[in-house]
């Protein structure tokens, strides 16, 4: 069966980031139908389309579209911020449990710190410099000294998701071939 994934959190750059981390995890599979990482609200209705999807909103669109019309149950939607999962009826299968187990071990070596709510250790001053990135109505976009922050900050935080990605088809594929 197919699933539709809505990413939800208050801060553009935070969907931008996820989406895109949660795409490239595919790899070295593609995701071939829509994907909008942030998307307008003049494109709403993208949610009700009966393909699969893969995008990327704020909170208050989301409410919008729900108090409209109820969406398919087919939709996973991820709060971001709130760090909930609200999984489609019948939930997909997980991953057998001694590879779940195995996969969050090595992870965690990686980042003992880590949790879902590590958007929420950022500033929230921090989070709207990063937004004006991506502007979604007529704010005004400054983003001389905001940008070359954000290329640091993005630089090591490349470094520590790609070993991240590295562990978790490590282990995965020594689940599968073991």
């Amino acid at each position: 069966q197919e699933y539709k994934l809505v990413l939800v959190s208050d801060y553009s750059s935070v969907l931008v980031h996820c989406a895109e981390s949660l795409r490239a995890l595919l790899y070295p599979l593609e995701w071939q139908s829509v994907y909008i990482p942030l998307l307008p609200s003049a494109a709403k209705n993208v949610l009700l389309a009966p393909v699969p999807f893969f995008v990327g909103l704020k909170p208050e669109l989301l409410a919008d579209l729900v108090d409209e019309e109820p969406l398919n149950s087919n939709i996973a939607i991820l709060d971001i911020d709130k760090g909930v999962l609200e999984l489609p009826s019948p939930a997909p299968k997980s991953l057998p449990s001694k590879i779940k187990n195995r996969l969050m071990n090595a992870l965690l070596i990686h980042d003992p710190s880590s949790s879902i709510h590590r958007a929420n250790k950022l500033s929230a001053e921090n989070m709207k410099k990063r937004d004006l990135a991506f502007p979604m109505g007529t704010e005004a976009i400054r983003l001389d000294q905001q940008v070359e922050e954000i290329k640091q900050e993005h630089h090591v935080e490349t470094t520590r998701l790609l070993k991240i990605r590295s562990t978790f088809f490590e282990v995965l594929l020594s689940g599968i071939l073991t």
